[in-house]
């Protein structure tokens, strides 16, 4: 399961990157999901989910692979609809 939150996390990454992107906001290097949350509400694009989650998929951008410490497991189901909202977001966001 690890391994599909990694997977997950990554999507996400992306799919928030392209829609800052989209809408020309400029963010840093970062693997940091909450930071790029943060960014597209200071610019008052329409985000039509919470942060908490993305918060708990932080950890597998940089942790998961390369530290030992114990990560919380997100539920195989409850990532699938989140990268599947997420997703969906982003692409309606860039049509």
């Amino acid at each position: 399961m690890s391994t599909a939150c990694f997977h997950a996390q990554q999507v996400v990454e992306k799919a928030l990157k392209s829609v800052l992107t989209h809408h020309g906001i400029l963010f840093k290097r970062t693997h940091d999901l909450v930071e790029l949350y943060s960014l597209l509400e200071q610019h008052s694009v329409e985000i039509p989910f919470e942060q908490d989650l993305l918060e708990r998929l932080n950890p597998y951008a940089v942790t998961f692979r390369y530290d030992d410490a114990e990560i919380e497991l997100v539920e195989r189901k409850e990532v699938g609809q989140f990268v599947n909202l997420i997703y969906a977001w982003a692409k309606k966001q860039i049509r």
